[in-house]
Order: structure tokens, then C-alpha cells, then sequence
């Protein structure tokens, strides 16, 4: 009988996590991200999209701090990861984002941006507020 010797498999990775309103990038993400865009080594601010037919969200470096960008803040002990505080995103789109989560936690390259997906099936559920109903959903 032959010896079969164990060999411990590599742990995957996730690239991307989503925590309430935050995507966070883990170091190998980052690593991933200045392989599809070298703006990203030092950039402070990034563009988010979000194309609804593929459930996906995009990332892109952005040059300056401006109403259509947001924070790439460092996080944790080691400062290795980076955080996005996307509630602005998710709100904007109607995604709630503590119901959804990542489909494989890995990014790819669409179009020469990142991109990750979410995992939502059909229709994004929309994020409902405590207070007043909106004016489409009152009216009638």
C-alpha cells in the first residue's frame, strides 16, 4: 500500500469583505488591485459604480477628494488593509447592504477597472429608513 502524506491546502483568501455599509480590502486584495490599476499604490480616494445587471460593484482610483469620490482609509493593527465607507453607494442604488453579501470575495478586472460582485438574487432589496415614507411610496 502506498503512503499518502498530508499536505495542507492553502487557505483562500478573500480580496474584498463586506461589513454594513464598508468594503474592505485585505492585503492580497490590495495586491490584486495595483496589479489591474498601478494609480492604486498611493491613492488616497476612490470612485465606486455599480452596474446592476451583473450585481457588481467597481472600483477605480480617484485623483482628489470630491463629491463623487470616497475615502481609501487605512484600517487595522498593521494598516495593511483598506476600508471604503460605501453607504453612499448602497443608499444612492437602493442595495441594502447587510442583506447582501459577496459573492466570491475576490476582485476582477472588467473594462480595465475592479470589480467585485455582490450575491443579492433578483432585485436588490432596498434599504428602508425609520420616519417618513418616501413621496413615491406616500403619494397614491
Amino acid at each position: 500500500m502506498a503512503i499518502k502524506w498530508y499536505s495542507p491546502q492553502p487557505k483562500p483568501t478573500a480580496e474584498v469583505k463586506l461589513t454594513n455599509d464598508n468594503v474592505t480590502l485585505t492585503e492580497s486584495g490590495l495586491a490584486r488591485l495595483r496589479q489591474i490599476d498601478s494609480k492604486f499604490e498611493n491613492a488616497q480616494y476612490v470612485r465606486l459604480g455599480w452596474d446592476p445587471d451583473t450585481h457588481s460593484v467597481a472600483i477605480t482610483p480617484a485623483e482628489e477628494l470630491s463629491t463623487d469620490s470616497f475615502k481609501f482609509g487605512r484600517r487595522g493593527r498593521t494598516q495593511t488593509s483598506r476600508t471604503v465607507n460605501a453607504g453612499r453607494l448602497f443608499a444612492s442604488f437602493g442595495i441594502a447592504a447587510p442583506e447582501a453579501s459577496l459573492a466570491d470575495g475576490k476582485l476582477r478586472t472588467q473594462d480595465g477597472v475592479a470589480v467585485f460582485s455582490l450575491n443579492i438574487g433578483g432585485n436588490a432589496p432596498v434599504k428602508r429608513r425609520r420616519g417618513r415614507r418616501p413621496k413615491s411610496e406616500s403619494a397614491g
